[in-house]
């Protein structure tokens, strides 16, 4: 008898609980061209790519010691707020960040300096996976 109020206590017990309030993760890949804003599907807010500064990347053609840095400056926008943010292309550096529970990792800035091509600034792309939790 004592057996069975036990269990049925903690049967009691267990569907009284009040559920956690879990979100659920929701990862895509974007290509954002400068000047571009793009919706990150399942959230009220959008990215752009402003510009990219201080490209030092080495050259596809040559040989260098150091792989070199691309700086790549983002808006994380909602509504007539914004949150701007740097990104690096050196996966040594800043790389990834997180605002407001969008996670934005940089993945790689395109087009690749050459020595033969100079890159006209207007024509970068920077490839990001936004990972945000979606209630």
């Amino acid at each position: 008898m004592k057996f069975s109020i036990f269990i049925l206590s903690i049967f009691l017990f267990s569907s009284f609980q009040c559920p956690e309030k879990e979100g659920v993760k929701k990862e895509s890949e974007l290509i954002i061209k400068k000047g571009q804003t793009q919706q990150i599907e399942g959230s009220n807010y959008s990215i752009s790519l402003d510009s990219v500064i201080n490209d030092s990347r080495c050259a596809i053609e040559v040989e260098c010691i150091w792989a070199g840095d691309a700086i790549a400056e983002f808006k994380l926008l909602s509504g007539n707020r914004f949150e701007p943010f740097e990104l690096h292309s050196n996966q040594s550096l800043t790389n990834d960040t997180t605002i407001n529970e969008i996670k934005i990792d940089l993945l790689d800035i395109t087009p690749y300096p050459s020595t033969q091509n100079p890159i006209n600034k207007d024509n970068y792309e920077a490839k990001v996976r936004i990972t945000a939790i979606v209630m």
